[in-house]
């Protein structure tokens, strides 16, 4: 028996594109955007060193996950953004912008696909199949792939 089930999050860029579409849920895990020299993380004061000595343009900034309850309301800077879980953000999906995202085993060839069907709910008896997605990998990436298609479906169609 496998018990070591675990929760898959969305990542840094998927997590932007949800706080510009109002995602505000509370979180446990954040992004933040954080400094980082020669690949390492950096404190505060070594940041300062740097740039004191002249050595700003070898810092990079890159995205790290925190661990902090939080919202997307909660941080000054528009780079740090919420960290949530797949299933958090297919359910916000559903009741915000009534897109429901599937993903469904296909066996074929001796092999298991996971078909992503994604969805648009228009009320109790209508519904338009936006999308399937194939994939060849495992049920959380044809969800993670789902939910971006379903936010960038938003994007495009300017339904936020």
């Amino acid at each position: 028996m496998n018990n070591k089930i675990q929760t898959f999050y969305v990542d840094y860029k998927t997590a932007k594109k949800l706080r510009n579409l109002g995602f505000n849920v509370p979180c446990e895990l954040f992004y933040e955007w954080y400094p980082h020299f020669l690949g390492e993380p950096l404190s505060f004061d070594d940041e300062c060193d740097l740039k004191s000595e002249g050595r700003k343009d070898e810092i990079t900034y890159k995205e790290l996950i925190q661990r902090m309850y939080n919202t997307n309301d909660s941080f000054k800077s528009k780079k740090n953004c919420s960290c949530p879980s797949l299933d958090i953000v297919r359910e916000w999906l559903l009741v915000n912008f009534n897109i429901h995202i599937s993903p469904n085993p296909s066996p074929k060839d001796n092999h298991m696909y996971w078909l992503c069907n994604i969805w648009e709910i228009h009320g109790d008896d209508y519904m338009d199949l936006l999308k399937i997605i194939i994939y060849k990998r495992d049920n959380h990436q044809a969800l993670a792939d789902g939910i971006e298609w379903a936010i960038n479906y938003l994007i495009r169609n300017k339904k936020h």
